[in-house]
């Protein structure tokens, strides 16, 4: 997942309302940009930027509050509409623009019969992306702090993290777990479990993700990831990677993943290598389910509507997850059929035929057990 969602947020800032060209992109308005300045006597950050529709967004927050709160222009005039949940019907605060300058931005708050003036200087020029950068965002950002709480699993003991991003993010959730070992094995397996989750904001996919949607004519965005163990034993730990998002575009989306390590080595392994050279298929992007299994597959799958039953047919790749019972086998699906991504459990009897070498000799260690 790392990176991918990097990927993702670039895709969907870069496709929110673009012009043909770098050639044919009109100067920016004297408004875009990162601002600093004062609503009231209250010390504000604000960023503003073209929607590619001749009109403009872009959020600000308090100092004292660090949430951004969106900002539209209306029709491309001097007054710029705040959008936040409220009552329907209710009308919201909105700024009047009287002074729009390259260094300076004045004019009036106004809400009811309640105005507050405001005058903002420039921090940092009209860039592409000024919702997405430092320069706005930059106050906003803290060390992660990870609290841990003892946790036990079917008897097992272990530590779950949880991450927090601090208050100017209370969209994003991470959580993840460790092992209570010191042995080696455990600490390998630990390493690899913190790498799932960031170190820092800058550069990973939760902050790409928040700070992408506020670069988005569509607006705020959210994030979660948390890994969860879902089998300990004294040979294997299984894990499943949860990770849910939406950073502006046309709908939320996410991946469910699963983890297996064995706890004598520290290794990671892909359960893919428990499967017969009949049941799988090797590539060069990847380990494919061959239509044979497949079949096998579906025939365990109990009823399902029909389109579920075709997509599940040509579903070539598959995750794998590990539990004492057998093995569960997830279609990798793309967002319009995610609905048909159910797991088929399978026990390791009826499995036995299509399970190579390492798969029986892993399932003997869990079978009965």
């Amino acid at each position: 997942m790392a990176g991918a969602l990097a990927v993702l947020a670039t895709a969907l800032l870069a496709g929110s309302a673009q012009p043909a060209s770098a050639g044919d992109r009109a100067p920016e308005p004297a408004w875009a940009g990162v601002w600093q300045g004062q609503v009231g006597s209250l010390p504000v950050r604000a960023c503003l930027a073209r929607d590619g529709l001749g009109g403009g967004f872009g959020s600000y927050y308090y100092l004292s509050r660090l949430r951004p709160i969106r900002l539209e222009q209306a029709g491309g005039s001097r007054v710029w509409a705040e959008k936040a949940d409220r009552p329907q019907g209710t009308a919201g605060p909105s700024w009047t623009f009287a002074t729009v300058g390259p260094r300076l931005l004045a004019g009036s708050w106004r809400y009811g019969a309640r105005r507050l003036p405001f005058r903002l200087t420039r921090l940092a020029a009209g860039d592409e992306e000024p919702c997405a950068g430092v320069a706005f965002n930059g106050p906003r950002l803290r060390f992660l702090r990870v609290a841990s709480t003892p946790a036990r699993l079917a008897g097992e003991s272990y530590t779950r993290l949880t991450f927090d991003a601090g208050p100017a993010f209370p969209d994003v959730k991470l959580e993840s777990f460790a092992l209570t070992g010191t042995d080696a094995a455990s600490v390998r397996i630990n390493a690899r479990l913190r790498e799932l989750m960031p170190a820092s904001a800058t550069g990973s996919d939760w902050y790409g993700c928040i700070t992408g949607a506020l670069a988005s004519p569509s607006g705020g965005g959210d994030y979660e990831a948390r890994v969860t163990p879902t089998l300990i034993t004294p040979r294997w730990l299984a894990a499943t990677e949860l990770v849910g998002y939406y950073c502006g575009g046309a709908h939320p989306d996410g991946t469910n993943s699963s983890l297996v390590f064995d706890r004598t080595t520290g290794r990671e392994v892909d359960l893919h290598g428990w499967l017969a050279p009949g049941a799988i298929d090797r590539r060069d992007h990847g380990v494919a389910l061959r239509s044979a299994f497949r079949d096998f597959l579906l025939a365990r799958a109990g009823e399902l509507e029909a389109e579920c039953r075709e997509t599940l047919n040509t579903a070539e790749f598959w995750d794998i997850g590990l539990s004492r019972a057998g093995l569960s086998f997830t279609p990798e699906l793309p967002h319009v059929v995610a609905a048909c991504a159910n797991p088929v459990a399978v026990p390791w009897a009826p499995l036995s035929p299509w399970l190579g070498a390492a798969g029986k000799a892993g399932a003997a260690t869990l079978a009965g057990r």
